[in-house]
């Protein structure tokens, strides 16, 4: 009696089990990667999920004309999640017909032939009209980053003025400093395709810029005997604005770290406080000379340059994260001080950044 009982239990499993495989086999089966770095979207937003590489094996449990649904594995970071991946990036083991059949996120919406009536009374037809919809209002992917910016890029510059005095041409030399340049920076962009975008930022950064002042100042009455001058001359102030444009080319490294690259031209609007002209004192019999003051103006010119860095981010939640930047920036601008003089400053260097990131 005993070995009945026991008979028909494991009967009863293994019909059990043989229905479960069934229908396992008839709503999802295995599909192999064929190329490698295969992005897998998320199922409800245009956000990348995950990378696969060539040869992973996915689970497929629908199909669309460009698309299979899949679940993501855990080897990827998911924890049972479903995404979509195009049909072109997987190959399929097995009968594809036995695929479920559904319009997935970034299908073509359904076309109603002319002349046949609509019927949003049925509940699928009114899915396929949410669906579509919900299609239509999906907006391009878009970031907005705020960032804290430090330039490590020395952009210290000099200018020699030659003047004529006592029937003898004197100099003088001034060497601006400019060591440390801080600001912040705003941008935003927008995905064009799943990989490239476009977008621009505005960058403002300001320093302080000693300058150190020296001078030969020919005798009133003797040749090649000139008195030497010299001072440090301070509360002069540097302002750059840069607006760069850029292309982007992104790598989804994981549904909560990204990785661009960026490039593009930029504008930028030069402001620097420069030593326009001095004055110096002296007394019989003139061997020596003492600087007394300096008059200063602020130049200001606009050029035309060039951008080009990277940048990553880590996303707290799905529209929230904090991202760092490094970027390397430049352009020459001739700074003008008078009708006929001018000074070569170089804008921009080799900078960092770190701040907030959203995306939506």
């Amino acid at each position: 009696m005993m070995s009945r009982t026991f008979a028909a239990a494991c009967f009863t499993v293994v019909a059990t089990l043989s229905t479960a495989l069934n229908v396992f086999a008839q709503t999802s089966t295995i599909g192999t990667v064929v190329v490698d770095g295969a992005v897998i979207w998320r199922a409800d937003v245009t956000v990348p999920a995950a990378t696969a590489r060539l040869g992973t094996a996915l689970e497929v449990t629908a199909r669309s004309s460009r698309y299979y649904e899949v679940i993501i594995p855990a080897s990827l970071g998911g924890y049972g999640e479903r995404g979509i991946i195009a049909r072109s990036q997987v190959r399929i083991a097995g009968d594809i017909t036995r695929i479920p059949a559904r319009t997935l996120r970034g299908d073509p919406p359904v076309r109603v032939e002319a002349g046949t009536a609509r019927t949003d009374s049925t509940p699928a037809a009114r899915g396929s009209d949410v669906q579509a919809r919900a299609r239509r209002r999906t907006p391009i992917q878009g970031l907005l980053s705020i960032n804290r910016v430090i330039s490590v890029t020395a952009n210290d510059f000099r200018e020699t003025v030659m003047f004529d005095e006592s029937a003898e041409q004197g100099q003088t030399e001034t060497a601006y400093a400019v060591k440390s340049v801080k600001g912040f920076s705003a941008g935003g962009g927008a995905m064009l395709s799943p990989t490239f975008g476009i977008g621009a930022s505005v960058e403002r950064s300001t320093a302080s810029t000693p300058a150190a002042f020296s001078g030969a100042i020919p005798h009133p009455f003797f040749f090649a005997r000139p008195r030497n001058i010299s001072a440090d001359i301070n509360g002069l102030k540097r302002e750059e604005l840069a607006l760069h444009a850029e292309l982007r080319a992104v790598w989804p490294m994981h549904p909560r770290v990204q990785i661009a690259v960026v490039g593009g031209p930029s504008l930028f609007r030069v402001s620097q406080g420069i030593v326009s002209d001095f004055a110096y004192t002296q007394s019989y019999p003139y061997d020596e000379a003492q600087f007394a003051t300096s008059d200063t103006l602020v130049a200001t010119k606009t050029r035309i340059g060039f951008n080009i860095g990277g940048e990553a981010a880590f996303f707290f939640t799905r529209q929230v994260g904090i991202g760092a930047k490094v970027m390397m920036s430049r352009a020459t601008l001739d700074l003008p001080i008078d009708d006929d003089r001018e000074v070569a400053v170089e804008a921009g260097g080799l900078s960092t950044g770190i701040g907030l990131r959203l995306r939506f």
